[in-house]
């Protein structure tokens, strides 16, 4: 692991009666396997259903892998000619599951004896299968397998044709799928492992913090010398997620990333919003 983690504080106001406090903290981590033991091209490090796996292969960081898409040399996905679906080909790495990078950006404000504070955390990169989208698509049940139901859908691709030299031609498809029920069922097959991988990056607002100290002359000549009290919640607002209908941090393993276990999520608990209040005293 090679890695970069900087911080940067900076105070864009500073007066009297009004402070504002920004802190950026930028984080890169760079893995790569460099050796397996004699004998090994790669290490399964946890495994799911439908040939899912998390594996260790030298020259790569941990990274997914399953059964993606057939595809032509060009990358262009192979459509069936007779039921206009794609085809499965055969197990392939899917992509990393560590982000390329992240940044969290702190903001307090002080205004008074009134403080603001505001925690924005992006991840950008990495991958995550979700068995939870999955599900809602493969049942008809997410917003998505609305579209094109009861209407003539061509998928993008391509057809390919086996020419009598051995050869085989690319064109471009014009086979429509027999119904969105037969699409999406193909799409989510549990044999299919890249219909449900998305990229993993996201943008939150992590935790919003509220208080309030009452003023010295309210407390008097008391044994309290400060008092302040303030609300704080966690989690409030996934802001982008390229991942539909869960938390892209979701995990069927836990938060914890040993193992190699993250980014693999089966019908998880959908992560909790949390607000709660607190007092401070000072004798």
């Amino acid at each position: 692991n090679e890695g970069i983690e900087v911080m940067l504080v900076v105070t864009p106001i500073e007066t009297s009666t009004v402070n504002w406090t920004t802190a950026l903290n930028f984080s890169s981590n760079k893995q790569v396997v460099e050796t397996l033991a004699p004998g090994l091209d790669e290490l399964a490090l946890t495994s799911g259903f439908s040939g899912l796996s998390v594996r260790a292969e030298p020259g790569q960081p941990f990274g997914l892998y399953g059964a993606g898409w057939l595809r032509s040399p060009d990358g262009d996905i192979v459509i069936n000619p007779t039921t206009g679906l794609r085809e499965r080909g055969g197990r392939t790495r899917l992509g990393d599951i560590y982000p390329d990078w992240q940044l969290g950006i702190d903001n307090t404000v002080s205004i008074g004896n009134l403080s603001i504070g505001v925690l924005f955390d992006i991840s950008h990169g990495g991958r995550v299968f979700s068995r939870t989208v999955s599900s809602l698509r493969g049942l008809g049940l997410a917003e998505e397998t609305l579209e094109n139901r009861g209407q003539l859908f061509i998928d993008q691709g391509v057809l390919a044709t086996n020419n009598d030299d051995g050869s085989v031609t690319y064109a471009t498809n014009n086979v429509p799928v027999r119904s969105m029920q037969d699409f999406w069922s193909n799409y989510t097959n549990n044999s299919n492992t890249e219909g449900s991988v998305f990229d993993a990056s996201y943008v939150k607002l992590r935790e919003l913090t509220v208080s309030y100290a009452l003023p010295k002359s309210v407390l008097g000549n008391s044994f309290v010398k400060a008092l302040s009290i303030g609300i704080e919640g966690r989690n409030l607002w996934l802001i982008d997620s390229n991942v539909p209908h869960i938390d892209p941090e979701a995990s069927f393993f836990g938060p914890s990333l040993q193992g190699g276990a993250a980014n693999v999520e089966f019908w998880s608990i959908p992560s909790a919003r949390t607000i709660g209040g607190n007092i401070k005293v000072t004798f």
